[in-house]
């Protein structure tokens, strides 16, 4: 059970508040998964950038309408950085949230199929490969990654190979 200090470090940081009030630093903003910010917005929205990733997301099964979690990409914001990670091209992508730029980006051996969450200078990530990634957000430099599971098995999921044990979770 050498994992269970990282993800019991993991749920206690959700309890920890924003960095600032326009971060975003977890799916839907905060531990309450609210979709909330008292942040201000403009009168007048406007569109100031785009990115455009080469394929869209692929659905772990695709082919159950009612399993739907994962069709979309789960972007957060913490430190003026868009992050948001693929389940086509197995990568964590940091973009420059006032011009679109690629900032830094970081491959996994397996699909990521739900939001980062950020604490501090680190993000956490988990991905299909079974690993739990911490990365600093500053470059994406690895600091660190556990396994979720007992041993590295891997199995077909979806013509693709992926973890006995896939990260299914967001951290």
């Amino acid at each position: 059970m050498k994992t269970l200090p990282a993800f019991l470090f993991l749920f206690a940081l959700s309890f920890f508040p924003c960095t600032t009030q326009a971060d975003w630093p977890q799916y839907r903003g905060d531990a309450a998964r609210s979709g909330y910010t008292e942040a201000p917005l403009p009168n007048r929205m406007e569109l100031q950038w785009t990115f455009r990733v080469q394929q869209k997301p692929t659905p772990a099964w695709p082919t159950h309408t009612r399993i739907k979690f994962d069709e979309v990409f789960q972007p957060i914001i913490v430190n003026q950085t868009v992050l948001f990670g693929s389940s086509t091209d197995d990568q964590l992508y940091a973009l420059d949230l006032k011009t679109g730029a690629l900032k830094w980006k970081f491959f996994t051996e397996g699909p990521i199929r739900f939001a980062p969450a950020a604490w501090k200078d680190r993000v956490f990530v988990a991905s299909d490969d079974g690993n739990l990634y911490t990365l600093n957000i500053k470059d994406g430099s690895l600091l660190w990654k556990k396994q979720g599971g007992p041993k590295r098995k891997f199995i077909m999921g979806n013509d693709r190979l992926i973890s006995h044990w896939p990260g299914r979770g967001g951290p």
